[in-house]
């Protein structure tokens, strides 16, 4: 059998002797040019009208025999493309295009072709629409975003999209841990703006909340933790059964910081601490003592909001040497105050009472005399959604190791799992040391060699 030369019908040599008989189907040149005549908007329905150009070419009106073709362009690139099938010719056609399925959000050019539904049909471009339906809620994080900053989460949404709800999921992601993930619902007519305060659960009824997200979620060697977010838009009730959620966005907005630990130690009038410091003075010495007698906590943590108040707790300890053993320094540690909150915020220095000395008994003096006082800070179980335990502080707030020392059983706490032989390596590839079990750092200056246990004492 010859060899045809249109490429648009191939053909190949075939050995009848072999394969017995063969059956060739031939199909004429069909087409049909069409012209967009309208392109109307009713909320986010669009009623497109075609009429021919010019007769239909081996195709019969009155018959679904052509597809019409949606390819949606956005300024700033990227195409979806949308086929409709089983369309009836006539002089004037008429379509219903869906712009949710279309995904033609914002600003937008809806092209429209016209494909006949035989094989080699013709394709044959019709016109095309250029529309501009805002659809966005704009999430401005600049780089030196910080934990705790207020971010307005008002959407932009012109009437086409009225009917519609939408969605807004904010992601943290920390190391390879799956991100936790933030949501904020707007209902069908509701464009209220919300809040949200940057790596915080949003608290009710679109307030900033203030329950920390990334705590639980970053590792100890991870200083810092990632933002994206995605926006979806669906035309049914979000509080029904599977609701058909498409997406308008999907993008990263910043990377970060995990709070840092920058100082952390007592203050008092100039003279309160050095009297404590003597160990050797009685209730009477309170009167020597000029001005303020209360102990506070001096706290300074970088990477927050001026107007975010973390939410910790600040207690005073206070350690002593115990045994004779003069090669070896064990310390005893307790409690010298019950825990008060401790709201830190990124303005700079906060200072929070813990002891108020005139307050105490001559016995609680005389206890108070014979230890070293010191502060433990802990992330409040509240702000970390794990109440009534503590997490782990670093997950909180970042701190140099060398510069504070982190505290687990010596506070009385449950034994961790012992602390692996290579802590550096696996801090480095973001493995599980210690510190990340430990839910308190100290005050304390362990410049001298010695262990630390609970005081039984107190």
């Amino acid at each position: 059998m010859a060899s045809n030369d249109d490429h648009r019908f191939p053909s190949h040599d075939v050995d009848l002797t072999t394969y017995g008989s063969i059956v060739l189907e031939t199909f004429p040149p069909t087409s049909a040019t069409m012209t967009l005549q309208s392109f109307q908007l009713h909320d986010h329905q669009a009623t497109v009208t075609l009429s021919l150009a010019a007769p239909a070419e081996n195709l019969t009106k009155g018959t679904p025999c052509i597809a019409l073709k949606y390819e949606v362009t956005a300024p700033g690139g990227g195409l979806r493309t949308l086929t409709k099938r089983d369309v009836k010719l006539d002089d004037t056609t008429t379509d219903k295009l869906d712009l949710l399925d279309a995904g033609a959000f914002g600003p937008c050019t809806v092209a429209v072709s016209v494909v006949p539904e035989v094989p080699f049909g013709t394709e044959q471009p019709a016109g095309s629409q250029t529309l501009n339906e805002p659809l966005d809620v704009p999430i401005d994080l600049a780089a030196n975003t910080a934990v705790g900053m207020l971010v307005q989460l008002t959407p932009v949404s012109s009437d086409t999209w009225a009917q519609c709800a939408l969605r807004l999921t904010i992601r943290l992601q920390g190391g390879k841990q799956d991100p936790t993930k933030i949501r904020f619902v707007w209902k069908k007519r509701n464009r209220d703006a919300l809040q949200w305060r940057v790596g915080c659960l949003p608290g009710e009824q679109g307030t900033h909340g203030s329950v920390l997200a990334y705590a639980s979620r970053v590792a100890t060697a991870i200083p810092e933790f990632a933002v994206s977010a995605k926006l979806e838009i669906t035309d049914a009730d979000p509080d029904g059964k599977k609701p058909n959620w498409r997406d308008v966005w999907d993008r990263s907005l910043a990377t970060v910081a995990r709070p840092r630990l920058a100082e952390l130690s007592l203050r008092d009038n100039g003279a309160l601490l050095a009297a404590i410091a003597d160990g050797d003075w009685v209730a009477t010495k309170i009167q020597e003592i000029v001005g303020d007698s209360i102990i506070w906590a001096r706290i300074r943590i970088t990477g927050l909001a001026a107007d975010f108040a973390l939410p910790l707790e600040a207690q005073l300890w206070g350690y002593r040497r115990i045994g004779d053993d003069p090669n070896a320094a064990h310390y005893a540690i307790a409690p010298l105050a019950d825990p008060v909150p401790a709201p830190v915020s990124g303005g700079g220095a906060t200072e929070i009472p813990l002891l108020d000395i005139a307050s105490l008994t001559d016995v609680e003096l005389q206890r108070l005399a014979l230890r070293q006082p010191f502060v433990v800070l802990r992330a409040s179980p509240a702000a970390t959604g794990t109440t009534p335990y503590y997490a782990p502080f670093c997950e909180v707030v970042d701190y140099n190791d060398d510069a504070f020392l982190a505290l687990y059983e010596e506070l009385g706490a449950n034994m961790p799992p012992p602390a692996p032989p290579d802590a550096a390596s696996r801090a480095r590839k973001g493995l599980p040391t210690r510190k990340s079990f430990c839910p308190a750092v100290s005050s304390l200056d362990f410049s001298f060699a010695g262990s630390l246990v609970a005081d039984p004492s107190r």
